[in-house]
């Protein structure tokens, strides 16, 4: 469901009471997030997980076609 504090600590290499940083990172890097209560900054593993396996293949036919 959610990264847990490690996960995003392993992601961004910043430790969880680094959370501007943190939130910095994930924005710079396209990864959506929200905050808690707490203001720690939560990720959704599907959003981290989707981006590591691609959505789709990206289509090169333009590329070919100009050639």
């Amino acid at each position: 469901m959610f990264l847990s504090q490690d996960d995003l600590q392993q992601l961004t290499g910043y430790q969880p009471c680094q959370r501007v940083r943190t939130c910095r990172w994930l924005k710079e890097h396209g990864i959506p997030y929200s905050e808690n209560r707490l203001g720690e900054p939560v990720v959704l593993r599907c959003d981290v997980e989707g981006a590591k396996h691609g959505g789709s293949a990206p289509n090169f036919d333009f590329l070919m076609k100009t050639a």
